[in-house]
């Protein structure tokens, strides 16, 4: 009998050691860092600072100025400069990862509906100036930001980003 569980756990415990030991799936090498010569860091390979920009098209209402979206290591604004657009109920900025075109129609849309909200209008009128650094880890890949009335589910207008 002692035999016999000898023997099973012998069993066990070299079934478990050999499908350890299985690979199931191709190992990946990643490569370190290169090192400029003479430094003691790595190179970075994301840029330092990113801008994007662009100007507002009227969509539901007239809406114009322009968009800058500024990005550096410690940092992420968006600065509305000479805007200006209608008054209106639940104002938000928002940004979307599609991009502002026309529609069969001929009307400015975004075609992408993914919006994400950074937050209430400031005012509808002058430069205006929004910290987005909470938002760094999980900003999406801009492409637009719009002003969106919230009640009525409309934008009064866009602005395609375009990096300078």
């Amino acid at each position: 009998m002692k035999f016999v569980r000898l023997l099973a756990v012998g069993i066990i415990f070299t079934s478990s050691i050999s499908g350890c030991t299985t690979a199931t799936a191709p190992i990946k090498t990643v490569q370190s860092p290169t090192l400029e010569s003479g430094s003691s860091s790595p190179i970075a390979t994301a840029p330092l600072s990113k801008t994007l920009s662009g100007t507002f098209v009227s969509q539901a209402v007239p809406t114009s100025g322009k968009a800058i979206i500024t990005q550096t290591p410690d940092s992420l604004t968006l600065e509305l400069e000479d805007f200006s657009t209608s008054a209106g109920d639940e104002l938000h900025v928002t940004v979307s990862t599609g991009a502002l075109t026309k529609n069969t129609a001929g009307d400015n849309v975004v075609n992408e509906p993914p919006m994400y909200m950074l937050g209430k209008l400031k005012s509808i009128s002058g430069n205006q100036s929004y910290d987005l650094t909470y938002t760094m880890q999980s900003f999406p890949e801009a492409q637009s930001i719009s002003i969106y009335n919230n009640n009525t589910r409309e934008a009064f207008g866009s602005a395609n980003l375009l990096e300078k």
